[in-house]
């Protein structure tokens, strides 16, 4: 079956099927649920300013975005609202949310610290100068501190630490259900989930699997559990660039 529908992420190389948006990865594991087939298209942050604003007609338009036999959806809230007529990925809704305000903060900000500098590395020329000015207010030297910082051993070791911790509240919500939405998976799910996808990107010196010390610990039995389960739900196939 060809998929008509175009999920559009962020890649750090053009003309690839990749992505590193926990965003665009939260959309397609609720596609994935929802049973929706789709193709990725990897976007740098600079296609995203150009060739993606003028194939849509759209400006300011982000990632994640989708192209639905010629209608335009972005805001990854609002790309599963499209999809989800009947409510089905949000049975507590008030629950869902909660889980992705802790994501979208706490999380977020542990991953965020290897995350940024491996992506100011990972970056092309053109996307590199719209990296720094918009997310940096064009302060290199910040920037190139956090980079800085990842071929300190022991930071690297101190920033996968405090991963793993923020993922102990997971644990616990996980020892009482199978899934953060409940006895099935939903919205809940997809939030942390594209964190994970996301953390698998990361490249860190002297840390090529990282994954062991935080989302696969031996601390963090359900977690793991539950970081396959969802893969397996959604039907996902990790679309990562190689790590050398």
């Amino acid at each position: 079956m060809t998929n008509s529908l175009t999920l559009y992420g962020l890649t750090t190389q053009k003309g690839t099927a990749t992505n590193v948006s926990p965003y665009a990865w939260k959309t397609a594991v609720c596609l994935g649920l929802l049973g929706i087939p789709y193709t990725w298209e990897g976007k740098t942050f600079e296609e995203i300013r150009t060739t993606l604003e003028e194939e849509s007609g759209i400006s300011g338009i982000l990632v994640p975005a989708v192209n639905d036999e010629g209608t335009w959806v972005w805001d990854s809230l609002k790309i599963v609202r499209h999809f989800d007529k009947k409510g089905e990925l949000f049975l507590d809704e008030g629950e869902a949310r909660t889980i992705e305000e802790w994501a979208d903060t706490k999380l977020r900000g542990v991953i965020a610290m290897l995350l940024i500098p491996w992506l100011y590395e990972a970056q092309d020329p053109a996307s590199l100068e719209w990296f720094i000015k918009v997310k940096f207010g064009g302060d290199r030297a910040a920037v190139a501190s956090m980079r800085d910082s990842l071929n300190e051993p022991a930071h690297v070791q101190h920033r996968l630490s405090a991963i793993r911790e923020a993922l102990e509240v997971i644990e616990e919500r996980l020892k009482q259900s199978p899934f953060l939405s409940g006895v099935k998976p939903g919205y809940a799910d997809a939030v942390v989930w594209g964190w994970y996808a996301t953390s698998q990107a990361i490249k860190v010196p002297g840390f090529n699997d990282s994954g062991k010390l935080t989302w696969r610990s031996p601390d963090l039995p359900h977690v793991r559990t539950w970081v396959d389960a969802i893969q397996k739900a959604s039907g996902i196939e990790l679309a990562l660039l190689p790590k050398e």
